[in-house]
């Protein structure tokens, strides 16, 4: 764990959300990644998803090289490879089995790193021992491809995700160790959001300079709170 902080202990984040985005499409890239010395690329997988029994139609939808953004893609593409099963119909095959325990590797990878944010049946503790989990696998990984496994700056991404979850719950302990603490609350949603509303206030002109924030930046919060309580 990388103790260093800055001023008042601040830490750096990474959203979890792009982090997901990343690696999908990271799925995509013809060069693939590399775990436990396998190279896994596009080709590799769409081969596993359809001995799987996934259809034709899914396949291609999930490996759409023109829709890199959207969120639910980005979910089915991790799902997929995270549901593989351990065998297959193909296991005397030597280079199926070697790319089947390389993806069994980064299906746990993407388990433990996933899971914490989207199962809404986990513990706190529970939702950490995942998180611990995916930082020494990723780690470990790292240390064997290096950025063949993933890019650095992926790599620094990830764990900077997990060590500011840590710190944020350590922090909130501190200041009320009766209080709750919500994971899936860490990230950027609430700046984004303010980002739009900024956006559509200051219409085409989306060059806005710091007059412009200064002076709507006050509105976009009250615009944020009308709108979460008025969602309709």
């Amino acid at each position: 764990m990388d103790l260093h902080v800055g001023d008042d202990n601040l830490t750096c984040d990474k959203d979890w959300k792009h982090i997901f985005k990343h690696f999908r499409n990271l799925m995509l890239h013809v060069c693939g990644v590399v775990v436990n010395g396998f190279q896994i690329t596009p080709d590799i997988l769409q081969t596993h998803f359809q001995s799987h029994g996934l259809s034709a139609d899914h396949i291609c939808a999930a490996f759409n090289l023109k829709d890199q953004q959207d969120v639910k893609l980005r979910f089915d593409m991790l799902k997929d490879i995270w549901t593989l099963p351990w065998f297959s119909s193909e296991t005397g095959n030597h280079g199926v089995g070697a790319a089947r325990e390389a993806l069994w590797t980064l299906r746990k990878l993407l388990h433990h790193m996933t899971f914490p944010f989207l199962c809404i049946d986990f513990t706190l503790s529970e939702q950490f021992e995942h998180l611990s989990a995916a930082a020494h696998l990723i780690l470990s990984l790292y240390r064997l491809a290096g950025p063949k496994f993933i890019p650095t700056n992926l790599f620094l991404n990830v764990m900077l995700m997990i060590k500011n979850a840590y710190f944020c719950l350590a922090k909130a302990i501190t200041n009320n160790p009766e209080g709750s603490f919500w994971l899936i609350l860490l990230g950027t949603d609430r700046l984004e959001e303010l980002f739009g509303i900024l956006h559509t206030m200051v219409g085409n002109n989306s060059n806005m300079d710091m007059t412009q924030i200064v002076s709507c930046l006050g509105s976009t919060t009250e615009v944020a709170n009308i709108l979460a309580k008025y969602p309709h």
